[in-house]
């Protein structure tokens, strides 16, 4: 397979400052790279091989941070395998959702980092008549995290590097801004597929041996009669399900079901929780358009592949694409500020008030929602007021909060997440914070743990979820947020007695 591009070619270049003296510092070939931001526009370039011929799964946050460091690579003269990339703790913030300064923020961070680590996958490396398999890693020994600076330094492992530079053929390379707002790492593993299998305006060939993209031909339409007026003038390609599922995550480890293949076995599931995300996404963050049928064999029951066809979108649909990412990146920007809470009054500051919660937290791993609300409930407040057996009935349910926010998996799912943000999101517009809502749910849970009405993680979630805007709830929070402040007056007052 020749050279390849994508719609906005660019062979082996990153974008760089407008500055000739800037460009010069930041195209040494060793050392530290430039630090990588969010503001400026980078392309990521990738082997072929490393797109098409591996499996593996990452969640969306590692997904984010390896691409948003791949970007700062300049293919063309970055030839040492030792260069070490950078980012900010605040643009990290910005990639993930979380506050920077919220108390967990550190080790939210180094869990990240560390688990892109730890992932590992096997890419075939067979040569002179032996058939082999490598164990790769995404990152190299020398990453680290310098608090006193506040930046993270990556170092990509050496057996990965030259699959990201020094590429004279069989690459593709991509504006990795459409990739890092998308909420679903099938998206953006699917978008990259779907770019490393098609030539742009080149045509070198290969007949119909269906390794690339091609024109869509009136056969094609008869295939498709339900899209076809729309991909008519679109390219195709033709996918086995099977061998997707395995490229968008491998086989499960022992008696774990986490693979696509088990978690969507029939193809309505696969449709329903990948597919048709992939397809909003990519639709509507990227400078493609994209479309997909599935397809059955003759006398077979079971869909056995999927077409999938792409177009690339004009400059004004591109220019649109491009003006809805600047406007979402306000909130992103917001996440990183620093709240510094001022004395409260009786009414709370406009500018005290936390953020509502916008979509994103449907896309949030539950630990990420946690993060999030831990914020929202001022956690280190709660835990300076709240007794401990209170405070652990607190954490249990931001946790099973965060899961009813998360788990989207079926409609009905789908509609509590909802349900669940717009309730919080309404005691954030009449209090300003969640803290005496935690506080009050925490009361109501310890009361039912001490009374054995407790049971599994599902039945819990039910209980927070029915009580989410029960108006006693408020009551016994603030009741509950009082007992600290009275205890200490009796103390207060006792000492004074005895001192008398």
């Amino acid at each position: 397979m020749e050279e390849k591009h994508s719609s906005m070619p660019i062979e082996g270049v990153v974008l760089e400052a407008d500055d000739p003296a800037a460009k010069k510092k930041n195209s040494t070939k060793t050392g530290r790279a430039r630090q990588y931001s969010l503001s400026s526009a980078s392309m990521v370039t990738k082997s072929n091989k490393l797109i098409q011929q591996t499996r593996y799964a990452l969640p969306k946050t590692q997904q984010k941070i390896l691409l948003a460091m791949i970007a700062q690579i300049d293919p063309k003269n970055d030839i040492d395998a030792n260069k070490v990339y950078s980012m900010s703790f605040s643009d990290f913030a910005k990639l993930t959702g979380v506050n920077v300064d919220d108390r967990n923020y550190l080790k939210f961070l180094k869990d990240t980092i560390r688990e892109l680590a730890n992932n590992s996958f096997w890419m075939d490396d067979s040569s002179d008549g032996e058939a082999k398999d490598k164990l790769y890693r995404w990152i190299g020994e020398e990453t680290e995290i310098n608090r006193t600076q506040r930046m993270i330094y990556l170092q990509f492992s050496p057996r990965i590097f030259p699959y990201l530079t020094q590429l004279k053929s069989n690459y593709t390379s991509f504006n990795v801004q459409f990739i890092l707002r998308m909420n679903s790492t099938y998206s953006m593993r699917i978008y990259e597929l779907l770019l490393s299998y098609d030539n742009g305006d080149g045509n070198y060939d290969y007949g119909d041996s269906g390794v690339v993209f091609r024109p869509v031909t009136p056969q094609v339409l008869k295939i498709v009669p339900s899209i076809r007026k729309k991909v008519k003038d679109y390219k195709y390609k033709v996918f086995s399900i099977d061998d997707l599922k395995m490229q968008l995550s491998p086989p499960p480890e022992k008696g774990k079901d986490t693979s696509v293949t088990e978690k969507y076995q029939n193809y309505h599931d696969f449709d329903r929780y990948v597919l048709s995300k992939v397809k909003q996404e990519i639709n509507e963050m990227t400078d493609l358009w994209f479309e997909y049928a599935p397809v059955r064999l003759k006398g077979h029951r079971k869909y056995e592949h999927l077409y999938f066809f792409i177009k690339y979108k004009t400059r004004e649909e591109l220019d649109a694409v491009m003006k809805r990412h600047s406007d979402n990146s306000k909130y992103s920007d917001e996440v990183a500020v620093t709240r510094k809470r001022k004395s409260r009054t009786a009414v709370i500051a406009e500018s005290e008030r936390f953020e509502p919660l916008n979509d994103s937290i449907f896309g949030l791993t539950t630990k990420m929602a946690i993060y999030r609300l831990n914020a929202a409930v001022e956690i280190e407040e709660l835990k300076k007021t709240l007794e401990p057996g209170i405070m652990e009935a607190a954490t249990a349910v931001l946790t099973y909060t965060a899961r009813l926010l998360t788990n989207t998996n079926s409609e009905k799912r789908t509609t509590m997440a909802h349900e669940t943000r717009d309730a919080l999101n309404r005691m954030l517009e009449s209090q300003g914070t969640l803290k005496i809502w935690c506080a009050g749910m925490a009361r109501m849970m310890y009361d039912k743990q001490q009374a054995g009405q407790l049971k599994s993680p599902q039945y819990n979630s039910a209980i927070v979820y029915n009580a989410l805007e029960d108006m006693n709830i408020l009551q016994m929070g603030r009741a509950e947020l009082k007992k600290k402040q009275q205890q200490e007056q009796m103390r207060k007052t006792f000492m004074d007695a005895f001192e008398d």
